[in-house]
């Protein structure tokens, strides 16, 4: 396999770029239910605003940890994210 090949295999597909759009809307979408900025949410995610804002607009790909401090903050209750 030459080196143009192997780059075409490590590119997302379509699917795979419209589940991280997906991902990113929903946790947005979460977030602004709740009526939270990204600092306060991110803070009780424990992570920094600017990976927050990232899990949002998609502009990084995000480690499994940080993936799971966010979904363990979408399980908090919004008395918890200082309201």
């Amino acid at each position: 396999m030459d080196w143009q090949a192997a780059m075409l295999l490590a590119m997302p597909g379509d699917k795979e770029i419209a589940t991280a759009l997906h991902l990113g809307r929903n946790i947005q979408t979460l977030r602004e239910a709740r009526g939270r900025t990204q600092q306060q949410i991110a803070g009780v995610a424990g992570i920094p605003r600017a990976t927050w804002s990232h899990l949002e607009s998609e502009a990084a790909n995000p480690t499994l940890a940080v993936l799971q401090k966010a979904e363990n903050t979408a399980a908090v209750r919004v008395a918890a994210a200082g309201g």
